[in-house]
């Protein structure tokens, strides 16, 4: 594995006084703490604690802070966006994790969550599988030292650029650059058309296809025909799902188990897709078969199919249709 040290953008270094490049080991001069102790009652001893994260933690708090978050965490904290990740964690959550755990025992952790540091907190913040850099991002905007490491170089590339300094302008002008280089040559793949009038297309769904060893016909490995659902489905209730039959996109209340496609009037469940667990059942001759078993015997990769598209009117909706 291959460890490397992020470096934080000038301006954290400056207000927080934290030197670029963590190359310090992780014998750091933050002071040795007594080992945490237990009474004989079993609980822990407050004169024991190491930090306020041992003693208390404002779940009720948080919790509508970091939903919100998670509507849209792209937009609250594009920071780890710049590149796909995997499992991308609340920064809301660990920045009162890390909070916590560097502030004294009798802090109030609520109350400290929304003021700036007055001073650098003095610890170092180690994130051995740093991915999106969720963790080590939080903790340098609390005035952390921080080190992070991570196997895949695309999790270290995107870290490090998403913390060093950048230019705006220069970044501005290379994106012109591109842009006047590249648009012309793929606008035309992003385009189509809604009821008459010019779109841009936000989003292609494709779903993974594989042909039935008994029949020969081709299914769909829906694990639920529901293909398109709001992040918190109490404000939007209203989902989109595929009709099995004609392809048609249908609107659906969350979780319903019964819809009717209203161009051919097929009754179907929208949480039911031919694909469960490991086994796929075909959509034609109902033969129930396992995935990885039909892959292997086929001897190729399985195609994909794409069945919808997300589109962006020139007013500023968001729009479905079929291919």
């Amino acid at each position: 594995m291959n460890y490397h040290d992020c470096q934080e953008p000038p301006s954290l270094a400056a207000k927080f006084g934290i030197r670029s490049g963590v190359t310090r080991p992780l014998e750091s001069p933050v002071p040795r703490r007594t080992r945490l102790n237990a009474s004989s009652s079993g609980d822990r001893n407050p004169t024991s604690l190491r930090c306020a994260l041992e003693r208390d933690f404002p779940f009720e708090q948080l919790q509508p802070v970091a939903e919100l978050e998670s509507w849209r965490k792209e937009v609250n904290r594009p920071i780890y966006h710049i590149h796909k990740w995997w499992a991308n964690r609340l920064g809301s959550v660990f920045r009162a994790i890390i909070l916590a755990g560097c502030i004294e025992p009798d802090a109030d952790v609520w109350s400290s969550f929304y003021a700036r540091p007055k001073a650098p907190l003095n610890r170092i913040v180690l994130d051995p599988f740093m991915g999106s850099g969720t963790t080590i991002g939080e903790a340098l905007k609390l005035g952390c030292r921080v080190v992070g490491c991570d196997i895949n170089p695309v999790a270290y590339f995107q870290v490090r650029k998403a913390l060093e300094y950048c230019n705006e302008q220069l970044l501005r002008r290379a994106f012109s650059r591109v842009e006047s280089r590249v648009a012309p040559q793929i606008r035309r793949f992003y385009r189509s058309t809604f009821q008459g009038q010019a779109a841009e297309i936000l989003y292609a769904f494709w779903v993974m296809t594989l042909s039935c060893p008994d029949c020969g016909k081709r299914s769909r490995l829906f694990r639920k025909w529901v293909f398109s659902s709001n992040a918190d489905p109490k404000r939007k209730p209203q989902s989109r799902a595929l009709c099995p039959r004609c392809g048609g996109i249908v609107l659906v209340g969350h979780g319903e188990r019964r819809a009717t496609c209203g161009a051919c009037m097929t009754s179907f469940d929208p949480q039911a897709g031919p694909a469960t667990g490991q086994h796929f059942t075909c959509e034609h001759c109902r033969a129930r078969r396992r995935i990885v078993e039909v892959v292997r015997g086929s001897g190729r990769v399985p195609d994909y199919e794409m069945y919808a598209l997300m589109l962006l009117l020139p007013d500023g909706r968001k729009v479905y249709k079929r291919p």
